[in-house]
């Protein structure tokens, strides 16, 4: 939406004139705003409204992230001497000096350590945005409780130039978006790729068994 204006003090906007700021980025639903600064009558004889904007640029729809890990992951807890009836986990033991699984414990597994996801995923990028098409409606006001009405421009869709009447100060604004085309931006990287490394730690070696008792003999 259009966030300033310029106040002329000369006819037909024919000179420089200073910008007049209204805060649509906070009221964009055709709310009262302040003129920031207020012109009074003796230095306003025509207004410069500026058009919506189209954004100057398109961001894609979706990042993506990288595809889940996939694999036999494993949690070891603390042993608790006991009947494990209701566990539904293997009972695990660490490895013989030698690194072998003792009698018993035949079922051996070697799970990494500490894994860090390192991976991203690069990227995918449009090209400028075209076709677009917006249209604001400004209602200007000679106080800043917008109850005294000077003009009325609808579907602003260039910067106009509009000659003021005597007595007509600005001081406030009402600023409605009246008709939205989105324009399209075509991608210009289309294949998002995974980066990175993942990065695991130290080996740990389970001896497990399936029984749910372990009594200390």
């Amino acid at each position: 939406m259009p966030s300033e204006f310029v106040a002329h003090e000369a006819a037909l906007c024919a000179d420089e004139g200073i910008s007049v700021k209204f805060d649509t980025a906070t009221y964009q639903r055709g709310e009262c705003i302040k003129a920031d600064p207020l012109v009074p009558d003796e230095e306003l004889a025509s207004i410069t409204l500026n058009p919506p904007a189209v954004a100057p640029r398109c961001e894609p729809s979706q990042q993506l992230t990288p595809p889940p890990l996939i694999g036999i992951f494993a949690r070891a807890c603390p042993w608790v001497e006991g009947d494990f009836a209701d566990f539904g986990g293997l009972t695990c033991i660490a490895p013989d000096p030698d690194g072998s699984c003792p009698p018993g414990f035949s079922g051996r597994f070697e799970f990494q350590e500490r894994i860090s996801d390192a991976r991203t995923c690069t990227p995918c990028t449009c090209g400028d945005p075209s076709g677009g098409r917006c249209l604001a409606d400004v209602v200007l006001f000679r106080d800043t409780g917008c109850s005294d009405l000077i003009t009325l421009s609808n579907g602003v869709e260039t910067p106009a130039c509009i000659d003021t009447q005597p007595n007509w100060s600005l001081a406030a604004a009402r600023v409605i978006l009246a008709h939205e085309e989105p324009g399209a931006c075509s991608p210009t990287v289309t294949t998002s790729r995974v980066e990175g490394t993942i990065e695991s730690g130290e080996t740990r070696v389970f001896c497990c068994t399936e029984r749910r008792v372990i009594n200390d003999d």
